[in-house]
Formats: structure tokens, C-alpha cells, sequence
């Protein structure tokens, strides 16, 4: 007779599948790895590993987590940003042999003594300058609800810089930037409500300068009571 945990060994549960034209990407969790989650590449010489060793891509923010990878264009083939399990910062690999780097700070900020961060809902620009998270801070005394909001981080200067996008709501998710860079939407929700019992698509132009990505204004479409807006898959200009 098969037991429960033989049965779960091998259900190998696959999310997230992307492409960039060349190859295959997905999330792949592995049982018989302690559930260690592994982007996996595949093209015409079959599948490898993509992710680094060891490191298991999983987001925590909003507790259910999602959106713990993109791949980035306008770099080297596979470079893609991830948030790492262990610590829920954002790293990124630029798609070769190099180690990954951080492009947040470290799980304990030290601007708020002891407030962790967590990171989800990664998406990049069409030009490969910029990694959007949603970033969820939780007071280091354990008091207090934790704040969120849409950062982005540059992927052309060394370290990365950082920019708070857009704050001000109870929840972030999905946000999307079109493919001329001059606009962001996002979904945003507040308690004491669900996404999927009232939510909002806001639309807010973007600005740019030398190493920042800023909101310039806000449109928001408001749903009624009772609609909601789960996700969004893009942005057209």
C-alpha cells in the first residue's frame, strides 16, 4: 500500500511558465527536495536547472506570496530577477556563470531597526533598466500592521539603486509597466477588504532619471462594491 508521503514525493507541481523566445521557464517545487522551489530552463539541448543551487524561489509577501521571479530583457540570455526563500530579498542573476547578487538590502533594514522585508510580484521593464517587487516592511517590535508598496530597482548601476514607486494602499499586486516605460498599473486593495471582494486598477505615470523610477500622477478606475480586478497581464500604450 502506497503511503500519503510517497504519493506526495512525487507531485512535482509546475507555475509561472514564461519565455523569452528562445527557451521554456517555470517554477518547478520538489518534493523530494524539502519542497525547494527551482526555475528550470528548457530548449533545444532539454532542461536544466536555471536557479542557483541550493536556493529555493518562493515570495512570502501578502503571506501567500507569488510573483517570485521574472526574467529581465535587454541583458544576457536568462538573466531574470528571484526572491530567495531563505531571506525574501530580490537577487539577480544575469544568466551566466556569475553568482547572484542582491538588489535589496538585507532582510533586516537597517533604516528601521529590525523591520524585515518581504518582496513579491516581480515584473521587469521592456528595456531590462528596471526589477518592480511589491515590498511588504513589518515593524521590528512585532506591533503594527506591515506597510506596502511598489519598488523598483535599477539593474544598470553598481549596487543597484532603489525607488518607492508608489505607497499609500493597504495592498499591491500584479504591477505591470507598459513598453514605453512612461506608465505603471497596479492593482491595490484596502482592509478591510479582499482583491476579489473590491479592488482597484490605479494607473500612474512614471518618471525617470539617472538611477530613479517615479510615479508622476495616479488614474484610478474604481470597481463597485462587490467587482474586483485579479490581475493584470499588461499594459498597452
Amino acid at each position: 500500500m502506497l503511503s500519503a508521503e510517497a504519493v506526495a514525493r512525487f507531485k512535482i507541481s509546475l507555475t509561472d511558465l514564461c519565455s523569452d523566445g528562445s527557451a521554456l521557464y517555470w517554477l518547478e517545487a520538489r518534493p523530494d527536495e524539502n519542497g525547494r522551489v527551482v526555475f528550470v530552463r528548457a530548449d533545444g539541448t532539454g532542461r536544466h536547472d536555471h536557479s542557483p543551487a541550493g536556493v529555493s524561489i518562493r515570495s512570502r509577501v501578502h503571506e501567500y506570496g507569488g510573483g517570485a521571479v521574472c526574467l529581465v530583457p535587454g541583458h544576457a540570455a536568462g538573466a531574470f530577477a528571484y526572491v530567495d526563500q531563505a531571506d525574501q530579498r530580490v537577487w539577480w542573476c544575469d544568466g551566466g556563470a556569475d553568482a547572484p547578487e542582491p538588489m535589496t538590502p538585507h532582510a533586516l533594514s537597517p533604516a528601521a531597526a529590525g523591520a524585515g522585508y518581504r518582496h513579491g510580484g516581480l515584473t521587469a521593464t521592456a528595456d531590462g533598466d528596471w526589477v518592480l517587487a511589491v515590498r511588504e516592511a513589518h515593524p521590528g517590535d512585532g506591533h503594527g500592521p506591515p506597510t506596502r508598496s511598489v519598488v523598483a530597482f535599477s539593474t544598470r548601476s553598481d549596487p543597484p539603486s532603489e525607488s518607492t514607486v508608489l505607497a499609500g494602499h493597504d495592498f499591491f499586486g500584479a504591477p505591470r509597466v507598459d513598453a514605453t516605460v512612461g506608465r505603471l498599473a497596479v492593482v491595490v486593495w484596502d482592509h478591510p477588504d479582499m482583491s476579489w471582494d473590491a479592488s482597484s486598477l490605479v494607473v500612474v505615470a512614471l518618471t525617470r532619471g539617472d538611477d530613479t523610477l517615479l510615479a508622476a500622477g495616479a488614474t484610478v478606475n474604481k470597481p463597485l462594491r462587490g467587482q474586483s480586478l485579479l490581475n493584470v497581464s499588461r499594459v498597452s500604450s
